[in-house]
């Protein structure tokens, strides 16, 4: 989980993830390590700025996985 805290600074700032980036925090999400509320935030700082399609993909790089 920690490699998920600089990951929701990151994109509650505005910046856009890249593709590992992504697929590492929804690596974190999916395997039960993030809290309810930080899985939350991400994913409002994801829909607020608008999902990249590097984000999109690592989201389902992980869910494939």
């Amino acid at each position: 989980m920690d490699s998920f805290k600089p990951l929701l600074g990151k994109a509650a700032t505005g910046a856009s993830l890249t593709r590992a980036e992504a697929e590492m925090a929804f690596n974190d999400m999916l395997s039960g390590e993030v809290t309810p509320a930080q899985m939350g935030a991400f994913l409002m700082a994801l829909r607020v700025r608008g999902e990249t399609v590097e984000e999109i993909t690592g989201a389902v790089r992980a869910m494939r996985a």
